[in-house]
């Protein structure tokens, strides 16, 4: 994976003034015409210029002026004795269209350098690490694409909300340029909504104390009916049977206990966590 530098803009702020494709288009015809009068000083220099004026491209490339220049490269490494340089930037252009030739106005049909050119290696591509974006798109030699030339120069351009931001020429495993809003867009994007599930107040945790309060209401309960179905036959006094009585007694007894205590303690476990509640909204 080629791993993407940070560009501070600084090509951008050398132009003078934006570049059109037709200026371009205009270089490399000097070039070619360079080329043909074999007049180096004038390929020289338009070398020098399409290298100058590339940055300052604020037009999508085409893919036909993108192998011209490459092309044009090629010819001229080739000529300055640079074959390796050479071959790298004919297998580009030939990539770029296949069907293509160098053109016989600049070396005759039986020259050898159409020999080099039908036998360039093919080009290989590798995978870009792109930041997140849903307004950027990259070009690669005319081309929309995240796969740049692994072993060949390119011309490597970043769309930006429809506009071209960034135009550069890249030699072989240089690092790619990123132009920075975009780094800055990719940190404003939302993380992980990951969902935290939230823990129970304490309110909501049972206690011991909970148990308690509702075995001595279950208790309490027990109690009232017994009490309440012994008291029933016993409505006349004079029917009564005195242990009997007594039993009954002793139910309604308990009955008073149990429910006392029963609301004793739901009292202090209210009032325990009316304070817990507070401490916690406290903070």
């Amino acid at each position: 994976m080629i791993l993407l530098s940070v560009l501070l803009n600084v090509a951008s702020a050398e132009c003078s003034a934006t570049v059109t494709l037709k200026e371009l288009s205009n270089s490399l015809d000097a070039m070619s015409i360079g080329f043909a009068n074999r007049d180096l000083p004038t390929l020289e220099q338009k070398i020098e210029e399409s290298q100058t004026l590339l940055p300052c491209l604020q037009e999508q490339i085409t893919p036909e002026l993108a192998y011209r220049f490459h092309m044009l490269h090629g010819l001229y490494y080739w000529i300055s004795q640079s074959p390796s340089k050479a071959n790298q930037s004919f297998s580009i252009a030939k990539s770029i269209d296949p069907e293509k030739h160098i053109e016989y106005y600049l070396f005759p049909e039986d020259h050898s350098i159409h020999e080099v050119y039908a036998n360039v290696p093919e080009v290989s591509f590798s995978e870009i690490d792109v930041p997140p974006s849903a307004n950027t798109i990259f070009y690669f030699d005319g081309s929309q694409s995240t796969k740049r030339p692994t072993d060949n120069p390119t011309i490597f351009q970043i769309q930006n909300d429809q506009q071209i931001v960034l135009t550069q020429y890249l030699s072989p495993y240089t690092d790619i340029p990123i132009y920075t809003p975009l780094i800055e867009e990719a940190q404003k994007q939302p993380k992980d909504n990951t969902s935290v599930t939230q823990s129970p107040t304490p309110a909501e945790i049972p206690t011991a104390r909970n148990s308690k309060k509702y075995i001595f209401l279950g208790a309490a309960g027990i109690s009232l009916a017994g009490s309440y179905g012994t008291a029933i036959p016993l409505r006349n006094k004079q029917e009564q049977d005195l242990p009997l009585w007594i039993g009954n007694q002793v139910f309604f007894i308990s009955f008073l206990a149990t429910s006392g205590y029963s609301a004793l303690l739901f009292w202090k476990d209210r009032k325990s966590s009316d304070a817990t509640t507070t401490t916690t909204e406290g903070k």
